[in-house]
């Protein structure tokens, strides 16, 4: 009999997933999570509360032959992570970093674009992205963005693109209001202040979720 996991902030689909033994996508395009997949659109971006269905387990069988060595690998473990650094508006590209995950260090190098494009745990909670050359380390909390149609979403990202100095707390306030209008007027937006859908869709489009 299926089950159903009500989502806590820092969750998401690969971590859920990864708790109750299955690969992100089984879960994600499993019928039974039909109407959530529509609704956020995005694995990685949940809200505390959402409801996904975890079905029952299938078992498998395999094929081999006897008095000879197998290796199975288990798939699911890592998922890949995607962040574009910015400064002053500019991608930090080419440049060598240090990304510390739940403790595993793991060494790369921006692309042109400043894309930072690593394999990381599927139930990776918390990170480090350290540039060591130009001293610049950008705290990382994997799970915690909510959906854009949230208050708690939209000040999510005008903070993480620099706009917003204030808590992640849902409160449509004057500081919010201000954020946004500086975000709208930096990119030729109609300065309302609030969050309609052409902000939200720059919002997004600039973020990249």
């Amino acid at each position: 009999m299926a089950n159903e996991h009500t989502v806590s902030q820092g969750e998401c689909f690969s971590s859920i997933a990864k708790e109750y033994g299955f690969l992100e996508q089984t879960l994600w395009n499993h019928p039974a999570n039909a109407e959530l997949k529509n609704k956020r659109e995005n694995p990685n971006v949940l809200l505390p509360g959402d409801v996904v269905t975890i079905p029952d387990r299938q078992s498998g069988e395999e094929q081999a032959s006897t008095e000879q060595k197998h290796v199975y690998k288990a798939r699911g473990e890592r998922i890949k992570f995607n962040l574009r650094v910015l400064q002053n508006d500019k991608p930090i590209a080419n440049e060598n970093y240090t990304l510390v995950v739940d403790g595993e260090q793991i060494e790369g190098t921006t692309d042109g674009d400043g894309w930072v494009r690593q394999p990381i745990k599927a139930d990776a909670a918390k990170g480090k992205l350290v540039f060591a050359r130009i001293k610049h380390e950008q705290e990382l909390l994997f799970g915690y963005l909510d959906p854009i149609d949230e208050v708690t979403g939209v000040q999510g990202r005008l903070r993480n693109l620099g706009h917003y100095p204030g808590e992640v707390d849902g409160a449509a306030d004057g500081l919010t209001e201000t954020a946004l209008l500086g975000f709208q007027h930096k990119y030729g937006l109609a300065e309302t202040g609030k969050p309609d859908d052409a902000t939200k869709a720059k919002l997004k489009e600039i973020h990249g979720s």
